[in-house]
């Protein structure tokens, strides 16, 4: 409650507001190692800026047949092939 002299002493209600999730940063890939012609090794860390609790990750993925890799990792990388 506030009270306030200039109000004569008036009382506003208390309110609760939940204010929405924003995007978070991506997450900041630290490893990337193929294990096999079928399986990779992907390991993060969390976004710098969450916005929000993380509830989940999506991975995807596309093969990608004769085309040279660039060892860069990073939250957004291009491959030209």
């Amino acid at each position: 409650m506030v009270r306030h002299q200039g109000a004569r002493n008036a009382v506003s209600n208390i309110a609760f507001v939940r204010t929405r999730f924003a995007v978070p940063d991506p997450p900041r890939l630290t490893k990337a190692e193929a294990l096999g012609t079928d399986e990779i090794l992907l390991e993060w860390d969390p976004p710098l800026q969450p916005n929000g609790d993380i509830s989940h990750y999506v991975v995807s993925w596309r093969a990608m047949d004769d085309v040279h890799i660039n060892q860069h990792m990073g939250a957004a990388v291009c491959y030209d092939g």
